[in-house]
């Protein structure tokens, strides 16, 4: 598929696994397909959070703050060259700092727009801020696990399933129209909320009852990662993907604090040759 160019805009630096993308800040990617790099995260639309080991292994983090005339036409730069934008504000924060789809969409013809919101661009609660933990409780996930365990107060799932499930789902979708775009069809707008996961969830069979998992007899990945925080050893990979080649899960670098880099794209970063249209 070649290489791309992602740019992600985002208030949480992380909404799934990550696996081999190079970007800055965000979106999920399955590994192997090549470089993809993110370099937006946009300065006074929300909160900000130090970066963590576990969502920025392969990333370039970069920071631009877009209320500044100079910081907006960087921005705008970027978005002219880049394939992927993934984004997880809520909805209208974008287009509120003037960065609406339509504006980008003229920005990069043929643009891949991915978005992660808590509730869905539509409906009393688009608007409403929200993350994995706050979705279990408000979608009642919760309370079917309360109801489950037989406990009197919420029991909410014992992983962030709800990040890492929209995560995988749109690193598909960013692929698909990656490939769609490649065959000349154009853009791809794609959009899911965590919501939406919830509901897909909860009408999923309860599954067999597995042994619980001893965290010790998960092998380390061969190697030391150097990162932000010093020496690491990373678990391997839980799959690998099988197709026409053998493909595992791996990180070209290894994790770093946001801001670590510049917002620019890298020698290394080779824009498409197709797909502008």
């Amino acid at each position: 598929m070649g290489s791309h160019r992602t740019a992600s805009a985002h208030r949480n630096p992380g909404a799934g696994p990550d696996p081999g993308a190079r970007r800055a800040g965000r979106h999920p990617h399955a590994g192997g397909t090549g470089r993809h790099r993110a370099a937006a995260r946009p300065a006074g639309l929300g909160g900000t959070r130090p970066g963590s080991p576990e969502v920025t292994a392969g990333k370039r983090c970069a920071r631009l703050d877009f209320r500044t005339e100079a910081g907006r036409e960087h921005l705008d730069t970027l978005l002219a060259e880049a394939d992927v934008v993934v984004h997880s504000l809520r909805p209208g924060a974008l287009d509120r700092a003037g960065l609406g789809a339509e504006r980008r969409s003229r920005l990069r013809p043929g643009l891949v727009d991915v978005a992660l919101s808590a509730y869905g661009p539509a409906g009393p609660w688009a608007h409403r801020r929200g993350f994995d933990s706050v979705v279990q409780l408000t979608s009642g996930l919760a309370a079917e696990g309360a109801r489950r365990a037989g406990t009197d107060g919420p029991s909410s799932l014992p992983v962030q399933a709800l990040d890492h499930a929209a995560g995988w789902l749109l690193a598909a979708a960013t692929l698909r129209g990656l490939a769609e775009r490649h065959r000349g069809r154009g853009g791809t707008r794609v959009r899911t909320s965590l919501a939406g996961m919830a509901r897909l969830l909860a009408g999923t069979p309860p599954a067999t009852t597995a042994p619980e998992l001893d965290p010790a007899s998960v092998p380390e990945g061969p190697g030391t990662e150097h990162t932000d925080w010093g020496p690491a050893r990373r678990v391997i990979p839980p799959f690998t993907v099988v197709g026409g080649a053998r493909t595992t899960l791996r990180f070209a670098r290894g994790a770093v604090k946001l801001g670590h880099d510049e917002p620019s794209w890298t020698a290394t970063d080779i824009p498409s040759a197709s797909g502008r249209g």
